[in-house]
């Protein structure tokens, strides 16, 4: 399985938002959408935006540890900064 980028990110999350039913995501889909941009944030250095994608994603999808750590490590660098 190939590691999706930002870009596949922003469709996945489009995708997401779709007003046509027929193509929205749903469960971990919708996930790894605000996963990635949950951590394109933290590559910005945006922490609060990303934290608020990652608890998003984790809510979406709660056994998926590399959400929970993204999320934890999110967390920590916003109240860091």
């Amino acid at each position: 399985m190939r590691r999706l980028g930002y870009d596949d990110a922003i469709v996945l999350f489009k995708d997401a938002y779709s007003t046509d039913r027929s193509v929205s995501l749903y469960g971990t889909e919708r996930s790894r959408a605000y996963h990635l941009r949950g951590q394109r944030n933290v590559m910005l250095g945006q922490f609060n935006d990303a934290v608020v994608d990652l608890k998003k994603a984790y809510s979406l999808d709660p056994t998926n540890a590399s959400i929970s750590a993204n999320l934890s490590a999110a967390y920590q660098q916003s109240i860091a900064t």
